[in-house]
This record gives structure tokens, C-alpha cells and sequence, in this order.
């Protein structure tokens, strides 16, 4: 018992175009880096009471641990506000300059970079000789939903496009036996 060889061409031409599917994947190097963007309500309040906000978004590499920012912004009334700029990282660690000034912003996040999502847990700022540490501290950073890369839907088009012209071929042909 087998299957005709007219049933068999579609499969074959089918199964080629999946294979082949992996030609058109491309592996982009950004593929690895994780782009996080801060909570809308990333806050924290120092001892003095100076309450301020933290905007911005920071991408890391995880296996080579390298860090890709834009400034962030902290917002509020206290000696705290202002631009800052990526400086290190460490596993849960995240730590800025402000530019022109020897004020440094170090943020703690729960877990190490490269989760999906990051609840701080600690800021601290350094200006001089005056040092802040948070007493509260909400909000986080987040990664975005992952959404297929456009290679991917070429490849899905074509496959439904396979699938379509396979039926198409097929109609009105009936499967016979053979032997």
C-alpha cells in the first residue's frame, strides 16, 4: 500500500520550501540584546524627602554583558534631578553619571539583568561628599512582548502559500492505491 506520485510531488514541493525557509533566516546580532524601558511610575523617595522620577529605556548584551543606554532622566525637586548617562553594570546593578557633575545614580534591580521584568529594589545617589539612599522605592523596568522578527512572517507566508498551491494541485485528484 503506498501513495500515488501524484500526491507525492505537492509534499515533496511543500517540505522543500520549509527547508528552504531556513536560507531566508537571518541571526542579527541584536538579536541577543535585551531593551528595557522603565515603568511609568518608577519612583523613589529619599531620607530629606526629596520624592523624584525615573524615565529611559537601557539595552544589554547578556553574554558579553555590555551596556547600551540612553541618558536617563530623574525628575523631582531634590539635588537628585537631572540627565544622566550610562556608566557600569554589574549582575543587578545598574550605574550612571550625571554629565558635568560628579553625581553618580546607582539602581538595584531583584534580579540580575536579563529577566523579563526588574522591580527596583535599592537607589542610591552620590554627589561630593553627600550620599542618598532610597526609603522607597517602587516601579521597575520591563521588556517589551516579543513579537517574530519579519523573517520569520516571510517565512510563515510562504509556507502557507506552499500549502495553498499543494491543495490547489490536489483538488480533484484522488488518492489511489498502489500494489
Amino acid at each position: 500500500m503506498g501513495i500515488s506520485r501524484q500526491f507525492k510531488r505537492p509534499a515533496i514541493a511543500g517540505a522543500a520550501l520549509f527547508l528552504a525557509g531556513g536560507l531566508f533566516q537571518t541571526s542579527p546580532a541584536s538579536a541577543l540584546n535585551l531593551t528595557y524601558a522603565f515603568d511609568a511610575g518608577s519612583s523613589f523617595t529619599f531620607l530629606d524627602g526629596d520624592t523624584a522620577n525615573l524615565t529611559g529605556t537601557f539595552t544589554i548584551n547578556p553574554p558579553g554583558d555590555s551596556l547600551f543606554a540612553d541618558d536617563i532622566v530623574v525628575t523631582g525637586s531634590g539635588q537628585e534631578a537631572g540627565t544622566y548617562e550610562p556608566q557600569t553594570q554589574g549582575n543587578n546593578i545598574l550605574e550612571y553619571v550625571e554629565s558635568g557633575t560628579s553625581n553618580d545614580l546607582v539602581l538595584r534591580f531583584d534580579q540580575d539583568l536579563g529577566a523579563a521584568s526588574l522591580h527596583l529594589t535599592r537607589v542610591d545617589w552620590f554627589g561630593g561628599d553627600a550620599r542618598s539612599t532610597a526609603v522607597e522605592v517602587t516601579g521597575g523596568a520591563q521588556l517589551p512582548a516579543a513579537a517574530p522578527e519579519p523573517s520569520t512572517w516571510a517565512m510563515m507566508l510562504l509556507g502557507f502559500a506552499g500549502l495553498g498551491y499543494a491543495a490547489v494541485r490536489r483538488k480533484g485528484v484522488a488518492l489511489t492505491r498502489v500494489g
